[in-house]
């Protein structure tokens, strides 16, 4: 755990009290770049990390939050690499939930599912 004065882990170059001590998250995955040993930001000690297995994106999170994160990391996977994932496309073309979630989420961030519509629905 940081000490009040010590840099804050965030790498904000704040110091830890006045950036990220305290700090809690309403909902969601606490999932942030630190080591397990600091105090995620819903103040709740970290359990673990999760790591892309085709890219170096990751994240650290608490116990409590760890469906959430894997569910973040699975959603990162389908988004980043779907080319990787045949599995998993082909799921999701079976499932009218998963087909009527993407146009949702297409619709709001087009770039960031642009490589998923390709695989997809390819043109």
């Amino acid at each position: 755990m940081p000490t009040r004065n010590s840099p804050c882990p965030c790498n904000s170059g704040k110091k830890f009290k006045h950036c990220c001590a305290g700090k809690k998250l309403a909902a969601g995955p606490c999932a942030i770049l630190l080591p397990p040993d600091f105090l995620t930001p819903c103040n709740r000690p970290g359990s673990g990390g999760l790591k892309c297995t085709y890219c170096d994106q990751g994240l650290f999170h608490c116990a409590i939050h760890h469906g959430q994160a894997l569910q973040q990391m699975r959603g990162h996977a389908l988004r980043a690499h779907p080319e990787k994932v045949p599995g998993m496309l082909a799921r999701t073309k079976r499932d009218p939930k998963a087909i009527a979630a993407i146009r949702e989420q297409y619709a709001k961030d087009p770039a960031n599912w642009q490589k998923v519509v390709e695989q997809l629905w390819p043109e």
